[in-house]
């Protein structure tokens, strides 16, 4: 047996003693001695007992020796996309909104409703891409501009998953000003799980960014999360601040300390006019941005916020054969990054079928420069979006391996201890007998 290429360790901050294996093809972890570590990596494995060796084994970590480990990832790479049962659609109900932000892209974009005359057409394809794809599970994410300004969309498109007895799961991005008690007890029936509130600043700044003349947005957030979670729907906070004002970022944290029941919501961050680094690790623009983000991590766990996941699987949601993003006038792509793209549009939904005109978008390939590359399950060669966004400027070939390796040092042992701290302690206290 041998050590994957595809995996880390991570030492954690709080208990040096300790280390976490993680495996980047499997995305299987386990807790181990980090002197054990340091011999693993080193090729000694009579160190691990037997125990151990089968854990390790399970989650991907242990292969046979003579298993050829770039084949296998060549194979997942092409395979995955096509064998996924869970299907994803990022609906975006609408691009108008009740707010104008100022750091908003999407303002010159108003006044446009997804199936303004088009419900039957949307709802009948949606039903044949479920059962077409032999589907055991559906989410669907509802975005905008303002997805509430066209809650009749949220509506018809839950109500038609539900009859068919699938599995389901809605999630919403909202400001939150539209959501009212009847609608978030209406929209947990219809299957919401889980919501995305935006924080601009502390109370002062939230508001002047996001004014209402009838009360203050920031308060009102606040107790939508309570509302919100006695309906068992989970929160993410996203707090949104200039582009290097780390010191905003920092209070408008501080400012949500008071909120009852952190542990289960999630706190990121996202940098105005900068690069949107909030679900990609390899969008970072350089390692002293990432040590400063860091930090901000180390906030959120401070205050006893969740951490979010820092980086990415084999699959992008964007590259699963079931997934597809869906504009307000039904044109479809595979990214939400690449709406208005006309390159990147595959077709439009038209008369309940899905006319597909441009394939490209559809077709994955794995750079070989990257294939011996350990961090290759995570990477994939770089973020698809961000490589065509960005081609212009040649960064398209630039490698972001020194960005992730800097990731997975300073935002893992904060990740671990934020949401696996129960198991670290006791880990840490059965060695200690």
């Amino acid at each position: 047996m041998k050590l994957t290429k595809y995996c880390s360790a991570t030492k954690l901050n709080d208990f040096p003693e300790l280390t976490v294996l993680l495996t980047f093809l499997e995305q299987g972890m386990m807790i181990l001695p980090t002197s054990k570590i340091d011999k693993l990596f080193s090729g000694e494995l009579n160190v691990l007992t037997e125990y151990e060796q089968k854990k390790l084994q399970e989650i991907g970590a242990l292969i046979p020796d003579s298993l050829d480990e770039v084949s296998k990832i060549a194979y997942y790479y092409s395979k995955i996309p096509y064998s996924n049962s869970i299907g994803k659609l990022t609906v975006l109900t609408t691009y108008d909104c009740n707010l104008k932000c100022y750091y908003c892209l999407q303002n010159p974009l108003t006044l446009i409703h997804t199936f303004d005359n088009q419900y039957d057409s949307f709802l009948v394809w949606l039903l044949r891409w479920i059962t077409d794809n032999c589907l055991s599970e559906v989410n669907i994410e509802f975005i905008g501009g303002e997805p509430l300004l066209n809650v009749d969309c949220i509506r018809k498109v839950c109500s038609t998953v539900i009859k068919t007895g699938v599995k389901f799961k809605a999630s919403l991005i909202t400001n939150g000003l539209l959501l009212t008690d009847e609608i978030i007890k209406e929209l947990a029936i219809l299957g919401l799980r889980s919501v995305q509130l935006t924080f601009d600043g502390p109370k002062e700044l939230h508001d002047k960014v996001k004014f209402c003349s009838e009360f203050s947005c920031y308060d009102h957030n606040k107790e939508l999360i309570k509302k919100l979670k006695d309906r068992n729907i989970k929160v993410d906070i996203r707090i949104n601040f200039l582009k290097g004002d780390y010191a905003t970022a920092i209070a408008t944290a501080k400012s949500l300390v008071d909120i009852e029941e952190k542990r289960d919501i999630t706190m990121y961050f996202s940098e105005i006019f900068g690069l949107d680094t909030s679900s990609c690790a390899y969008n970072y623009e350089s390692e002293v941005e990432i040590k400063k983000k860091s930090e901000l991590l180390k906030l959120v766990k401070s205050l006893g916020f969740s951490v979010p996941y820092p980086l990415g699987s084999i699959l992008c949601k964007a590259e699963s054969d079931v997934n597809f993003v869906i504009t307000p006038n039904l044109d479809i792509y595979k990214c939400y990054l690449l709406v208005g793209n006309e390159s990147q549009k595959i077709g439009s939904i038209v008369d309940g079928r899905l006319d597909v005109m441009n394939f490209s978008p559809l077709i994955r390939t794995l750079r070989t420069e990257c294939e011996e590359c350990y961090l290759l399950p995570i990477c994939k060669g770089g973020c698809r979006a961000n490589n065509i966004l960005n081609s212009t400027t040649n960064q398209r070939a630039l490698c972001g391996k020194s960005i992730i390796e800097t990731v997975l040092a300073e935002f893992l042992p904060t990740f671990y201890e934020s949401n696996f701290s129960a198991q670290i302690k006791k880990f840490y206290e059965n060695l200690a007998k």
